[in-house]
């Protein structure tokens, strides 16, 4: 409720402070709230089809029928995947920094 609130709040501040009263100027001082509430909308619906899909195939692998005795239950699948596909393991982004700010550290060995 309070995020429609504030929806609605944004829009007509946005809308009030249009340089003119015109439908194009309220129309495209409108679009950054509506742009926002759409972005929020599509992500919020893509999570709960996200969770959805996992449950259904958590309770799929697990083969969970609904009885009380089954919640200790757990299925742990693990990425299997060849060596060949790998890529070489890269620096993290603070290794790369590190690397940077200290030259004579374990970058400049290679």
């Amino acid at each position: 409720m309070s995020f429609v609130f504030g929806i609605v709040l944004s829009l007509a501040i946005v809308v009030a402070v249009a340089p003119e009263l015109s439908v194009f100027a309220v129309a495209v001082a409108a679009c950054p709230p509506l742009a926002f509430l759409l972005a929020v909308e599509l992500l919020n619906r893509a999570l709960k089809r996200h969770r959805a899909e996992t449950t259904s195939e958590t309770s799929t692998e697990t083969g969970e029928s609904g009885e009380a005795g089954d919640e200790t239950r757990s299925v742990v699948r693990l990425a299997v995947g060849s060596d060949v596909t790998r890529r070489p393991a890269e620096p993290t982004a603070e290794q790369r920094i590190v690397g940077v700010l200290h030259p004579s550290g374990p970058r400049a060995e290679r």
